[in-house]
């Protein structure tokens, strides 16, 4: 057989009995089962493919089933109802059947003549193949497992599924090439590590390390698509520090330099990233919405405040704060995305950092039954968590929000909050 890649990774077909994997096919939902058998019946081998046999295999709840397949788009869309075709790199057919969506592909060959980036990028990716070719033009070994509804077997052409078992993260292949082809199969090895409970071994962080600055080549859309995945899954906190030992976190947030994680070194603006991601793990848990606005408002607030102070006092200008917010998102927005929408609700959650100062003003009714005030609200106290002095106002709004019409207006009246000038540059990161 050719060589496919530098470093030619072992291929050896091992056939996985249900009696040893243990699935069920009873368990695979109807309608990737229905997609499948049409498929099959018309004579293009096709199987379940990537993360949800993973996923399957620990135990864990699969969140997609994924089709591979010999068909080629065309022919898919052609035989299946409610099918359309996407993508240009890499051409997928996406098949809809009311909410849900089912991913099939046409099995993929890695091809030399491939249109790629001066840096080893692939730009297009379109050469089909068989589904040996396909198992090995993956990233990683755990996702190149295919299952056969037919004979329900697991075929595993990369040991796969013993790396499962063990709980690695292996590159297919070598692994600078890969990472060179497609730059966010880092930010993939980092999520399997943190969701999975999986090592990455020396080597694999040291080509991390290494090749980090590729991902400023990935439109920054993609970048902001991968950021979901890190932050709003329920291992914000997780990704967040092998993200900075990695050497990633940089060209994602690179105003988050990595005094902020330092365990060593700890200062409120760290304990409030380290807090807010927290809470935003327990959210998740907790099956709590999770704002992406806010989770930006808070990744991007150090850098706000490295601009312009802590906001600790209600005199502090409203348009100095929008002025230096669209400063800061406009920098950041070279790195990942921030689509205009998004830009709005980060600024005013910032605004009501202000706002939320001003207790005084008969305007506080008003502000706790505005949309942002949840976000607002939630945001102050991760401040106050992470050491942000402010004589305990986030108590204070805790108790007014639940009061009524009566004791609110009596708290105005009577709270005794008092103004700070802000502290200099050397005192907060103190």
């Amino acid at each position: 057989m050719k060589t496919l890649f530098s470093k030619e990774p072992s291929v050896s077909l091992k056939k996985i009995t249900k009696s040893i994997h243990g699935i069920e096919i009873n368990s695979i939902p109807k309608f990737p089962l229905k997609i499948l058998k049409i498929l099959i019946l018309n004579g293009f081998e096709s199987y379940i493919v990537g993360g949800s046999l993973r996923d399957k295999i620990l135990n864990l709840r699969p969140k997609d089933f994924d089709i591979a397949t010999k068909a080629t788009p065309e022919q898919i869309k052609k035989l299946i109802p409610r099918s359309r075709i996407i993508g240009r790199r890499f051409k997928l057919v996406h098949v809809r059947q009311g909410k849900e969506i089912i991913e099939v592909a046409t099995f993929r060959a890695t091809n030399k003549d491939n249109l790629k980036s001066n840096e080893g990028m692939v730009i297009r990716d379109n050469k089909y193949g068989s589904s040996l070719e396909d198992a090995l033009r993956r990233d990683f070994t755990m996702n190149s497992l295919f299952y056969d509804i037919e004979t329900e077997e697991l075929l595993d052409y990369t040991g796969g599924y013993k790396d499962l078992l063990q709980k690695k993260v292996t590159v297919i292949g070598d692994t600078e090439t890969r990472f060179k082809e497609d730059p966010i199969r880092m930010l993939r090895a980092v999520r399997f590590s943190t969701k999975l409970n999986f090592q990455l071994n020396s080597d694999l962080i040291r080509k991390i390390n290494q090749l980090g600055h590729l991902l400023l080549n990935i439109p920054t859309a993609r970048r902001l698509d991968e950021v979901k995945k890190l932050f709003l899954n329920g291992y914000a906190f997780k990704n967040a520090i092998l993200l900075n030992e990695t050497n990633l976190l940089e060209f994602l947030f690179p105003s988050l330099k990595e005094e902020f994680f330092k365990k060593n070194k700890k200062n409120y603006l760290q304990e409030f990233i380290n807090i807010s991601l927290q809470e935003t793990d327990k959210r998740f848990a907790h099956n709590k919405p999770i704002m992406l606005p806010f989770l930006m408002a808070t990744l991007l607030w150090p850098a706000l405040i490295m601009r312009m102070g802590e906001i600790n006092s209600p005199n502090i200008k409203i348009p100095n704060l929008r002025n230096n917010a669209r400063k800061v998102i406009k920098d950041h927005s070279n790195f990942c995305s921030i689509p205009k929408r998004m830009e709005f609700s980060i600024i005013e959650i910032w605004e009501y950092q202000i706002k939320l100062l001003r207790t005084r003003s008969p305007k506080a009714i008003q502000l706790v039954s505005h949309a942002r005030f949840r976000a607002a609200y939630d945001f102050l106290i991760n401040r106050e968590k992470a050491g942000s002095d402010l004589k305990h106002l986030g108590d204070w709004w805790t108790k007014f929000k639940e009061a009524d019409y009566f004791h609110k207006k009596k708290m105005i009246k009577t709270n005794n909050f008092e103004t700070k000038k802000p502290k200099s540059l050397k005192k907060r990161l103190k």
